[in-house]
């Protein structure tokens, strides 16, 4: 991933796009945090996105499980994970690989992240890990997992109100966010193959007026000026 920077409207601090004032139509919200996030995500019963965030002070390593509402500090989570993540304020470049698999009791879903500067220098190495009960996570008749890939970029307002309640123009911009050598690994043929449009079943831009054109390269950029379209029939993939 090539981590976005973030630009603030003239003539306000930098600040103000990770701490936004009020909406004038809620006031009684003192203030909203909008935040980048590029990640990745794993579909079976229920999601988990697994990917890097930033809330004003640098990049660094999430997950959140709407499976069950639980991140990596969740009571159940704790005992697999650090007790706190690094935090990056100079990081311009993130590695994220993630693997699900089933032990004889659990469905274990891992997310290893690695944080980069401008010179190429890793700054970190963190693994994060998911862990549910045995066949509440994966579907139930499959003797190995299955699941559905995802990868998203957005940059919300986080209030604990719906997101499209601050949909507004506020002149905050997240620039240059990009992600670079997707791949899926293919058990079959043991071999690494890119994620490109061969194996990708929809492509979306949820707020078509910022967002001017969606671009998915494989050997060739594709632009596609649509803001809902459909490459190809529906694509699973087992671990």
């Amino acid at each position: 991933m090539v981590l976005p920077a973030i630009r603030s409207p003239t003539g306000k601090p930098a600040g103000y796009c990770y701490e936004l004032v009020p909406h004038k139509d809620y006031r009684n919200i003192k203030e909203m945090r909008r935040i980048p996030l590029l990640s990745l995500a794993i579909v079976a019963k229920g999601s988990i996105d697994l990917g890097v965030e930033n809330k004003g002070k640098g990049w660094f390593p999430m997950y959140w499980a709407g499976a069950s509402n639980e991140g990596p500090n969740s009571q159940n989570q704790q005992p697999y994970n650090p007790k706190t993540v690094p935090v990056h304020p100079d990081a311009t470049a993130a590695s994220v690989q993630i693997a699900g698999w089933r032990t004889a009791s659990l469905d274990v879903v891992a997310g290893v992240f690695k944080f980069y500067n401008s010179a190429g220098t890793k700054l970190s190495d963190t693994t994060l890990y998911y862990v549910r009960p045995l066949r509440t996570f994966f579907p139930n008749s499959q003797s190995v997992p299955q699941f559905r890939f995802l990868r998203f970029m957005s940059f919300l307002s986080k209030n604990g109100n719906q997101d499209a309640l601050w949909d507004r123009n506020d002149g905050c911009e997240m620039i240059g966010a990009q992600f670079v050598n997707a791949q899926m690994y293919n058990r079959v043929a043991r071999a690494w193959q890119p994620w490109d449009w061969s194996r990708i079943e929809y492509a979306w831009s949820s707020q078509g007026a910022n967002i001017l054109s969606l671009d998915i390269s494989s050997n060739t950029v594709s632009k596609r000026n649509k803001d809902v379209f459909s490459c190809k029939t529906s694509y699973w993939f087992t671990s």
